[in-house]
């Protein structure tokens, strides 16, 4: 697995080291309940990081386009109620929750499970275009990240897709790359401490080309953070000012 920094891989390791004492339950909130104890659920950190599976075939399970986020007109609005309440909201898939057993999501996610009528009232062919989704389009190429991440999030993906992807190293995150935060005039950016500007507000003041330019020696190709320096943005603006007068 690529990490890009060795200062990445031996984070990671120092938190591999210590994962084991790490608590994996919580008793309330969202999650999924531990199947030896029901009153406990499994952390969420610990249950959030291969939804990236189910976006593979979202797409075909639910009845809105889940790709470009566009919101309903008022005419599809009303549609999708209907289409919520009276014919189960299923997706291009023609798939209803109810039908989605544990079995069929093995046999989505797993090559080595078989389909089987006994489990299942899905059509052979739908699930197969089910499965085909999710082997076109996973493993994870790139997982980019910022460094407060790698002691929970991202090792949490690490773990649980080497766990339930155990035989199938295909399918395991391919390469994270870790970046560190952008700071503001060397300070952390809050918008509660007005340590902070907006998109449109950089763009009046240095350009697009110039907020480019900026970023690209904001920083060195590391973990460490970055800095958007605006005494610096002024000066680089100047340096490109007068090289395009020299030219």
């Amino acid at each position: 697995m690529n990490v890009y920094h060795i200062e990445t891989r031996n984070q990671f390791n120092t938190v591999l080291a210590s994962l084991h004492e790490h608590v994996f339950s919580c008793s309330n909130g969202l999650g999924t309940k531990l199947s030896w104890n029901e009153q406990y659920l499994i952390e969420s950190l610990s249950d959030s990081t291969i939804y990236m599976a189910y976006y593979t075939i979202s797409h075909l399970l639910q009845a809105r386009d889940s790709f470009n986020g566009k919101q309903l007109d008022l005419k599809k609005r009303f549609l999708f109620l209907i289409k919520y309440w009276f014919l189960f909201c299923s997706g291009p898939a023609n798939i209803h929750p109810s039908q989605l057993a544990n079995e069929v999501w093995d046999y989505i996610f797993f090559p080595e499970k078989s389909y089987s009528l006994s489990s299942t009232d899905i059509s052979h062919s739908t699930l197969d275009h089910l499965r085909n989704e999710f082997q076109y389009w996973y493993p994870i190429n790139l997982y980019s990240s910022e460094k407060d991440l790698t002691s929970n999030h991202l090792i949490y993906s690490l773990c649980n897709h080497t766990a339930i992807w155990t035989n199938h190293p295909e399918y395991w995150p391919r390469s994270f790359r870790i970046n560190g935060n952008l700071l503001l005039n060397s300070n952390t950016i809050s918008k509660s401490a007005g340590n902070f500007i907006t998109l449109l507000e950089a763009i009046e003041k240095f350009s697009a080309d110039g907020i480019r330019l900026v970023l690209a020696n904001a920083g060195d190709d590391s973990i460490e953070n970055a800095n958007f320096d605006e005494n610096k943005a002024k000066e680089l603006l100047l340096y490109l000012y007068t090289f395009i007068e020299w030219i």
